[in-house]
């Protein structure tokens, strides 16, 4: 059964990450919902061989297809209001395509939440769009982790210094299970070509969730630098 890929903001790095995933062999056959002259531009831009089919394949070089049209021209790195519908668009199908059990699964390619809000749209995140999709009335998801360190980088990218670290204890971390945890970090200017986040994973979901005992998962959604 064919993985749904949506391919995320047409002008983010959605569509790049489906395209180099393509580049191999794989076990599994991933359906790409996206508009299909943006895939083949950007594989003309990154230089890379593709195919794109509507049928399922795992073959290298190689994409299955959802085709969705965008609504406006898309420019890589320039972000466009007007293609906000379609984005929203590609987790609508791919939704259907799940419940209906056409697909065993889904991933989702980043999005901006905020030019689809300038578009007029309330958006507050995948989690929340895809509960009320499938009319979902509960929700869970869980950031697991004990510390997590900014660090940034000089000039060249070899030597890096700690900056600022958060951190906090299991009980802290069970009122947070039930929302998005948003740390935020302060230091002194530095000038610096880079800047690398590491964050430890806690290992085993806590066993006060429902999940006790299975490997944790971070998430990362947002990274904002002022």
């Amino acid at each position: 059964m064919s993985i749904a890929f949506t391919s995320g903001e047409p002008s983010g790095i959605g569509p790049d990450i489906a395209l180099i995933y393509a580049q191999q062999e794989r076990h599994e056959d991933l359906l790409v919902y996206g508009d299909p002259d943006v895939l083949i531009s950007r594989a003309k831009l990154l230089n890379l061989p593709i195919s794109l089919k509507e049928h399922k394949t795992r073959k290298a070089n190689e994409l299955s297809i959802y085709p969705i049209k965008t609504k406006s021209m898309v420019e890589p790195g320039k972000l466009n209001p007007d293609n906000s519908d379609y984005v929203l668009s590609l987790i609508r199908h791919a939704t259907k395509d799940c419940v209906n059990k056409d697909c065993g699964g889904m991933l989702t390619g980043p999005i901006n939440k905020a030019v689809i809000n300038q578009s007029g749209i309330e958006f507050i995140g995948h989690t929340e769009y895809l509960a009320d999709l499938t009319q979902t009335p509960k929700t869970v998801m869980l950031l697991a982790t004990d510390q997590l360190v900014v660090v940034s980088a000089p000039t060249d990218g070899k030597m890096f210094t700690e900056l600022d670290s958060y951190s906090y204890a299991e009980e802290e971390m069970h009122i947070r299970g039930q929302e998005i945890l948003s740390p935020s970090f302060s230091f002194s200017p530095v000038n610096a070509n880079y800047l690398k986040i590491s964050v430890k994973n806690i290992g085993k979901v806590p066993h006060w969730h429902e999940a006790s005992s299975e490997p944790a998962w971070i998430f990362v959604d947002e990274i904002i630098i002022n």
